[in-house]
């Protein structure tokens, strides 16, 4: 049942299935805070505004983007760190 509050929130389930999530949420105050949370969270990306790129990045140059292993950190292995690379 906690696996789902992230599709409860984005009303992405249905049917008897969202029923059953729904007699859980009245006595999982987990699941309420978690589901209050992502609620908030999908209300404020839903406020988000797409703004151009910095004038160094529309000029031409690229910005690279790879994924490395965790390997190394306190992550786990499965984990990935991004690395964003910007032209100097």
């Amino acid at each position: 049942m906690h696996a789902l509050t992230g599709a409860y929130s984005l009303d992405a389930i249905e049917g008897r299935q969202l029923a059953r999530f729904e007699r859980h949420l009245r006595r999982c105050r987990d699941c309420t805070d978690e589901v209050r949370g992502f609620t908030a969270t999908a209300a404020m990306l839903g406020l988000a505004v797409a703004t151009p790129p910095p004038a160094e990045l529309a000029s031409g140059d690229r910005v690279g983007v790879t994924v490395e292993p965790a390997g190394g950190t306190s992550r786990p292995p499965t984990t990935p760190i991004v690395v964003l690379t910007v032209p100097a």
